[in-house]
């Protein structure tokens, strides 16, 4: 049968009525306000707390037990002996300074754009990574192999025995050639023996003998291009005029000592190290080219060309 609308009416208010208190609250507005107020209460309390925790963090120094071990190990193999009780405190306050003062400056970005900065932090990673590197115990043909190639490496040097005259170019000017062809050809008709040979020169503000002197030395005093062409003048004779950054000189050669290649037993510790060296140069050469190809690396300008920058000696 039919219901009328009275009759509807009174249904749905029987059906309200008999609804929980509880349920009529739960569609409170008011309810639903303070709900959301509280969750957005404790979620900035959360943050809150988060960015406190972090800020305590970044506040905290903790100087580790291995950082002080660190500090008392530095000592000991520094001064050989452990440090005192007093030492041991100014290396702490030493140590907590510089973390002081490193972390104020990285906060103020003071590492940014530093070129001493990227260089010591280049260096330390290189000096890391040679540290790690560590090759393969070469073999006795492979250490021989090396001497081979770089027998003058290992070469004992000349040794050159000499006399000079000067001639100084600032008291004969124009004439200091021709004077020095002159006196050349005297000590060379009249037998003049090299050790009176200097009374006829100039005064000379060093020694005018020289005995067994290597090219090395030579070129010390006298200037690269003088030791190089005394090296290959034949003993027992006058040479000259040989030019040095002093002026000019006549040279009589006493001798040039020669010595043989040197045997794989006398030096076969040196080349050992030197291979060693070389090795871990070229593995590190290589290290370097790995993290060259993570970066695509750009040079702006005509000079140099990227190919040349990046490249890694072989």
């Amino acid at each position: 049968m039919l219901q009328t609308d009275a009759e509807k009416q009174e249904t749905e208010n029987v059906a309200s009525s008999a609804q929980s208190p509880f349920i009529r609250i739960l569609k409170e507005p008011l309810l639903h306000f303070i709900l959301a107020g509280a969750g957005i209460y404790l979620l900035f309390s959360w943050l809150g707390q988060t960015e406190s925790e972090e800020a305590v963090a970044e506040n905290t120094i903790v100087i580790t037990e291995g950082e002080m071990n660190w500090l008392a190990e530095s000592w000991q193999k520094r001064w050989n002996r452990p440090p005192t009780n007093e030492e041991m405190l100014g290396l702490t306050k030493q140590h907590l300074r510089e973390t002081v003062l490193y972390r104020e400056a990285m906060s103020m970005g003071l590492d940014k754009d530093d070129i001493i900065i990227r260089r010591r932090l280049a260096q330390k990673l290189e000096f890391l990574s040679q540290d790690l590197i560590q090759p393969e115990p070469p073999t006795d043909g492979e250490l021989r192999a090396f001497l081979s190639k770089n027998i003058d490496r290992y070469r004992m040097p000349e040794l050159i025995t000499f006399t000079h005259v000067f001639l100084d170019p600032d008291k004969r000017e124009d004439r200091t050639l021709d004077d020095a062809k002159k006196l050349k050809e005297e000590l060379i008709s009249d037998g003049i023996v090299p050790s009176e040979s200097s009374e006829l020169g100039d005064t000379f503000m060093l020694q005018s003998y020289y005995p067994e002197r290597a090219e090395s030395d030579i070129s010390k005093l006298f200037g690269g291009e003088f030791a190089r062409s005394i090296m290959k003048l034949e003993p027992e004779k006058w040479h000259g005029p040989v030019l040095s950054g002093y002026g000019t000189h006549l040279v009589y050669v006493h001798a040039l000592q020669v010595f043989p290649a040197p045997t794989f037993e006398q030096v076969s510790a040196r080349v050992a190290a030197d291979w060693d060296s070389e090795k871990r140069e070229r593995l590190n050469d290589e290290y370097i080219a790995s993290l060259l190809r993570r970066y695509n690396v750009i040079v702006e300008g005509e000079e140099p060309e990227t190919d040349q920058v990046t490249e890694v000696p072989k």
